[in-house]
């Protein structure tokens, strides 16, 4: 076969230049040993992958910091803004937070059980501004082992 131009250097290159006449979308680049672009695909997405697993394992073993000054209850949902504490009926704050056993934040319309074991604080008027739903492993410490040394 005929090459274009002066002759090529090596075999790859006349690879190349074959597979571009077949199809002019194709545009791997052939060298001695390897495909560029073959390896070069893969290495972001498993990359990306590797990466997100890593960041996820930790997640599994985290302990939730309490702070200081938390009270543990039991809680059941009421309309909002109350909520049932320890068989009281108590107001929540304007900005109170409620976070459920996989500590993401839960709205406080869509809580669904009764006498759910809690941690939870007050603020100075009073009002239930944080509240933590525990898990069984939780709820089966004691609060002292618990409580973080730094104030929040």
């Amino acid at each position: 076969m005929q090459l274009p131009g002066k002759a090529m250097r090596d075999s790859a290159d006349a690879v190349h230049w074959q597979l571009r006449r077949v199809s002019p979308f194709f545009s791997v680049r052939v060298s001695r040993f390897r495909l560029h672009g073959g390896m070069r695909m893969w290495r972001r997405p498993f990359l990306i992958v590797f990466l997100s697993i890593l960041g996820v394992l930790p997640a599994h073993a985290f302990e939730r910091p309490f702070p200081q000054n938390v009270q543990r209850g039991t809680m059941s949902p009421a309309p909002h803004p109350e909520i049932v504490l320890n068989g009281r009926l108590r107001h929540l704050a304007a900005g109170a937070r409620i976070w459920n056993q996989d500590n993401l934040i839960e709205m406080p319309a869509s809580l669904r059980g009764n006498d759910l074991p809690v941690n939870y604080t007050e603020n100075a008027e009073g009002e239930i501004d944080r509240v933590w739903i525990l898990n069984a492993d939780e709820a089966s410490q004691p609060l002292a082992n618990q409580v973080n040394s730094q104030s929040r």
